[in-house]
């Protein structure tokens, strides 16, 4: 973690366990723009010579990639949104009592 910017002295006396979590669980965000200018090259030099259409998923895969469809499956009911509404209203109105 040291190499990734962070104080050695904040490492090892300071740094809580889940902040150890969350850094480690994120190293890879550090090169994801590397990788992705990689597999963007590899796509290019790919659908060049290539006479199918692809996509540079096809080349390389990470997993980033899955991760951001799961972000775009969210939905919100309509229930959701009435008990929302009704919810903010109410605080409306004990705040202005």
């Amino acid at each position: 973690m040291i190499e990734n910017g962070f104080d050695p002295e904040y490492v090892l006396d300071k740094m809580q366990m889940y902040e150890v979590r969350a850094v480690l669980e994120n190293l890879f965000r550090r090169n994801k723009d590397g990788w992705e200018q990689v597999r963007f090259i590899a796509y290019l030099i790919a659908q060049v010579n290539s006479t199918k259409k692809i996509k540079p998923s096809d080349i390389l895969k990470f997993a980033w990639d899955d991760a951001s469809t799961e972000d775009s499956n969210t939905h919100i009911s309509e229930e959701d949104i009435a008990r929302l509404k009704e919810k903010s209203n109410k605080l409306i109105n004990t705040q202005n009592t």
